[in-house]
């Protein structure tokens, strides 16, 4: 199929090509540098393996939108070298890379995309704690939105005290991952403008939900989703956190589907008073509901 695909490469007016679910290998990515008009490039579910070479996507200046979801890439490389800067699309904003194999390495690839709105690493392997090294390569992302690192081997704390410059930062998605608390210092501006945050599927063997991580989510002042499904939020938590989670002040939609709750996780809902919408659906419930959960004005059927 790749044969003669250089052809495309005279077609200067295309701005549009999806070449999803094919067989195409690396070499196809030697054929494309010469679209230098185009904007969006769907290369899912192709045959995309180990190390791929960036030295013709580099050609695409304009290229605004460029997935690569399902396929078994581990890095970039150049003939340039490798290390960092490896992508240099100044003009890009949505980079989908989930379901391949890169590791945390790939983040340092990444420096150069400095109109990146929208990243989406999930489903790859990722691995251990997220510290300063690894996320302050991110710190240059100053118009990234959404990011999105689902079902990837992080775990412990997940530091972002590096990252003043994703002031513009609103959807993070930690699905998947087995995270104990974030870390962010008192003058730590970014993340401050998050307003959703999934922690879904945190869990795993029976361990409930740490107590650490759902007191570090008052370090995000703006925060109006949470999605807690799928976890097991069993456990005395006690005065403490009724507090700090009172404290989120614009929180407006709790997730706990398919939870494990008891009656001292109901009773610290009960007094986030700003709920607007509260989602139980499929919940395991240990222990009676509480007679009295505290007030709140909003609550609504979603």
């Amino acid at each position: 199929m790749e044969e003669g695909f250089e052809r495309l490469s005279g077609l200067d007016s295309l701005v549009f090509l999806n070449l999803e679910d094919n067989k195409f290998n690396n070499s196809v990515l030697s054929s494309l540098g010469g679209l230098s008009s185009l904007t969006t490039l769907y290369l899912d579910g192709n045959q995309l393996k180990g190390a791929i070479s960036v030295d013709g996507l580099n050609n695409l200046t304009s290229l605004r939108s460029l997935e690569f979801g399902g396929n078994e890439i581990e890095s970039f490389k150049s003939i340039h070298g490798t290390g960092d800067d490896l992508l240099r699309l100044r003009n890009l904003e949505e980079l989908v890379l989930n379901v391949n194999r890169f590791n945390d390495s790939v983040l340092s690839s990444l420096k150069g995309l400095s109109s990146l709105k929208s990243l989406d690493i999930a489903y790859n392997q990722l691995k251990g704690s997220f510290n300063v090294t690894e996320l302050s390569s991110l710190k240059g992302l100053s118009s990234l939105k959404f990011l999105g690192i689902a079902y990837n081997q992080l775990k412990g704390s997940f530091n972002v005290t590096e990252l003043d410059a994703l002031i513009n930062l609103e959807v993070v998605d930690l699905e998947g991952n087995k995270i104990d608390k974030f870390v962010l210092s008192k003058d730590t501006r970014g993340f401050g403008n998050v307003s959703f945050i999934s922690l879904s599927n945190n869990t795993s063997n029976g361990r409930a939900l740490p107590f650490t991580l759902l007191q570090s989510l008052t370090k995000f002042p703006n925060l109006r989703t949470l999605s807690l499904a799928g976890n097991n939020l069993e456990g005395s938590f006690g005065t403490a956190l009724d507090k700090d989670l009172a404290s989120l002040k614009n929180l407006e939609e709790l997730d706990l589907s398919s939870s494990i709750v008891d009656n001292s996780f109901l009773q610290t809902v009960g007094k986030i008073t700003t709920l607007k919408s509260l989602s139980f659906n499929g919940c395991r419930l240990n222990g009676s509901i509480p007679k009295a959960q505290g007030k709140s004005d909003h609550l609504s059927p979603p």
